[in-house]
């Protein structure tokens, strides 16, 4: 079916936010190399990501934890 919505299980977003947290350590050691070489833009659009994905994440945790819980 065509743009049906499967619900995932809480492990399984849990499992993909774990993954991709580490992911986005590792863009947060960019930016703090962009910072010590004095790239500031750089380092300033880095973090701008990292801050994305962190608030991406807060929400994915805030909406799913407790209601699909296993």
């Amino acid at each position: 079916m065509i743009g049906a919505f499967t619900p995932r299980s809480w492990e399984s977003i849990k499992s993909d936010v774990v993954r991709d947290l580490a992911a986005t350590v590792d863009v947060l050691e960019m930016a703090k190399d962009a910072l010590i070489e004095s790239d500031i833009q750089e380092s300033l659009r880095l973090f701008r990501i990292v801050q994305g994905d962190l608030t991406r994440y807060e929400t994915l945790i805030r909406l799913n934890y407790g209601k699909n819980k296993e």
